[in-house]
């Protein structure tokens, strides 16, 4: 397992750890750094804008297309830490 893989799970499991809880924008931000890790460009057809919540998060995650897997979790990783570091 790569440097980066283990800093990314170990960034996943102190994420449930924050005392204070981010902004919505920095929960988008970690949702689709999240994904784009996990799964890659994002495949899913857009929601309808009715859906406020489902489009947010599928426009975050299209935000990220092309990102590598490495740099997706890398600023994951970094965006947990400034997170931690605010707490």
């Amino acid at each position: 397992m790569s440097d980066i893989k283990k800093r990314f799970d170990l960034s996943v499991k102190m994420i449930t750890k924050l005392k204070i809880e981010p902004s919505n924008d920095e929960k988008l931000k970690l949702y689709s750094l999240f994904k784009q890790s996990n799964f890659g460009n994002c495949t899913l057809p857009e929601p309808s804008r009715i859906n406020f919540v489902d489009h947010a998060k599928w426009k975050a995650w299209i935000s990220t297309k092309g990102m590598s897997t490495d740099t997706a979790m890398t600023l994951y990783s970094d965006l947990v830490m400034q997170l931690i570091d605010k707490n």
